[in-house]
């Protein structure tokens, strides 16, 4: 992406940078990473950058996004994409001023270039790695997990259910078994049920909010304690104590100086900032300000809002080391569980055959496999998400983050397939013999995102480390967890998973790319605005339930 360089022919200092973000209290800087991520996540595209640009350069702003055309067709550049701003780049520029501009300082500035030269410059500054490496191709599929927001949201929150606030009754027998409700009110002192519904109600308000006014600060608290339309049934307000409000509200927020000092914490560096270290923002996507909350990001708040009941399993001050080690472990076998029982939807008896959840203790072998015709597909689950050290950008976390992922998964999926061939993986009904393709995937919580460039370096390294070879072994895929679910909303309406599989797998530009790009553009009858019945069934379920509640507590309240 261009920078700072490209457009001024200067190469930019750190101290460059602190002397124009330097011009703007904390505050007001904040505000303006507000409203420029709130208009990038309305459009990204050439015209709202044109846009964007015109209006943070004023008044040369026309004169220098001509200079960024013409540097876009130079030869080199000529499939550059015509972009200055992105979230990420913002969102590492209040990261540096949230630990570099006193806090003292209140004069506001009127101009925003200033704040717009600090961006250009971030670009150029902020820490690379290099292409062709394995922290490249961590870092690019991190990017990509961040920012493209690919879930479904009522697959999303139906998930949260499942996995979060359910009991797992049947897997009462784990060592590490939790009841997850029964720790979620010990941590948060709120019942499940509401604190689910509450998320619920802000991610539909904020939906339906304007992105000009999604950019004003508002108090998070007040809404929780005031609102009365956050669904359809205007009778069923949510009723909910000050104190439950301001329990929620910390679960999103943080203040200037408590986000100065988580990042301080976390020992960020000038020297080694990274593109998409923002773990903070993700924890915390709304600062608190003089009454009021600041979005820095829409995306990392609907991902919050998605996700967030797992971090509250997380918190250091609720829980200690133990349980947090023992939730993950746990977390790990349930989302097996929740893969497996998509699976055995997709798979129903006479439809090929479905191993369910396989385990080998004489071997290494992959979590299950469905065989039909000639062709086995084999899934490897992965639970684990990525930690703060590897949300940070820090590569050594990173690496070994990404070579869990793919490369544990593959000597898994490997040597499943070596142990099938030899006789030693016994799967009924199915020779050896007659299967001529294998279809290794890996199934993520994560909401991973593959991508050309770095499908390709991984399918190298995994020749250069003899994993999955062979004329009949197909390329390694990566599926998340979200494109699972609307995959099998795709089966459900006729399409068939061999028929998807080798067509990706044949088409160059599709093989490394992410599945969800891939069904809409290659089904777009089947995928465009399809939902997955079963999620849609728990979500109603749930939305009822709460809404019961709700009214159990107006009843009290008379």
């Amino acid at each position: 992406m261009p920078g700072w360089k490209s457009l001024f022919g200067i190469a930019p200092t750190w101290e460059s940078v602190l002397e124009r973000i330097r011009q703007y209290p904390i505050s007001q800087l904040l505000l303006h990473v507000g409203h420029i991520n709130a208009a990038l996540s309305k459009s990204a595209d050439v015209q709202s950058q044109a846009q964007l640009c015109i209006e943070l350069f004023a008044p040369d702003g026309a004169e220098i996004w001509g200079r960024l055309v013409r540097f876009a067709n130079t030869p080199k550049m000529e499939e550059a994409e015509l972009t200055l701003f992105h979230p990420a780049q913002t969102l590492l520029l209040a990261k540096v001023a949230l630990t570099h501009q006193s806090s003292d300082f209140s004069t506001p500035c009127e101009s925003l270039r200033p704040l717009a030269e600090a961006l250009l410059m971030i670009s150029d500054l902020a820490g690379s790695s290099q292409p062709n490496t394995l922290e490249h191709a961590a870092t690019m599929i991190t990017a990509s997990s961040l920012f493209h927001r690919t879930d479904v949201p009522t697959h999303g929150l139906a998930r949260s259910v499942e996995l979060y606030l359910t009991n797992w009754e049947e897997l009462q027998d784990h060592p590490d078994y939790v009841n997850f409700p029964g720790e979620l009110r010990r941590i948060m002192d709120l019942e499940p049920n509401l604190l689910w519904f509450l998320l619920l109600a802000l991610y539909g308000h904020l939906q339906a909010v304007p992105v000009t006014e999604f950019a004003h600060p508002f108090n998070v608290e007040s809404f929780f304690n005031v609102r009365g339309d956050l669904v359809d049934d205007k009778e069923a307000a949510p009723i909910i104590t000050p104190d439950e409000a301001a329990r929620l509200a910390r679960h999103l927020r943080a203040t200037i100086p408590e986000l100065a000092t988580l990042i301080q914490g976390n020992g960020f560096m000038l020297e080694r900032a990274r593109p998409y270290d923002l773990a903070e923002f993700a924890e915390f996507p709304f600062v608190h300000h003089e009454g009021k909350d600041i979005c820095l990001s829409q995306e990392l708040l609907f991902k919050k809002l998605i996700d967030g009941v797992h971090y509250l399993f997380l918190s250091r001050d609720k829980t200690t080391d133990a349980e947090r080690t023992r939730y993950l472990r746990f977390r790990g076998a349930v989302f097996e569980r929740y893969v497996d029982r998509i699976l055995q939807r997709c798979f129903p008896p006479g439809n090929g055959f479905y191993t369910g959840l396989m385990s080998n203790q004489r071997f290494r072998c992959c979590d299950a496999a469905w065989a039909s015709g000639d062709a086995l597909v084999l899934f490897e689950i992965k639970g684990k998400q990525l930690d703060i050290q590897a949300r940070m950008g820090v590569h050594e976390r990173l690496e070994q983050k990404y070579e869990e992922l793919f490369f544990d998964s593959a000597k898994q999926l490997d040597s499943t397939i070596r142990a099938f061939k030899a006789g030693d993986l016994v799967i009924d009904g199915v020779e050896p013999a007659q299967v001529t393709r294998f279809f290794p995937i890996v199934v993520t919580l994560e909401n991973l995102i593959m991508e050309p460039l770095t499908h390709h370096f991984i399918t190298e390294e995994l020749s250069r480390r003899s994993l999955l070879l062979g004329p009949e072994t197909r390329p390694l895929q990566l599926l998340n967890v979200a494109d699972l679910e609307v995959l099998e909303a795709g089966l459900g309406r006729g399409l068939k998973l061999l028929h998807i599989l080798a067509k990706k797998q044949d088409l160059d530009v599709w093989r490394g790319a992410g599945f969800k790009s891939f069904f809409l553009h290659q089904y777009p009858s089947y995928f465009k605005g399809v939902k997955n019945s079963h999620l849609v069934s728990v979500f109603e379920r749930q939305k009822q339930s709460a809404l019961a509640q709700f009214e159990a507590r107006r009843h009290l309240q008379r």
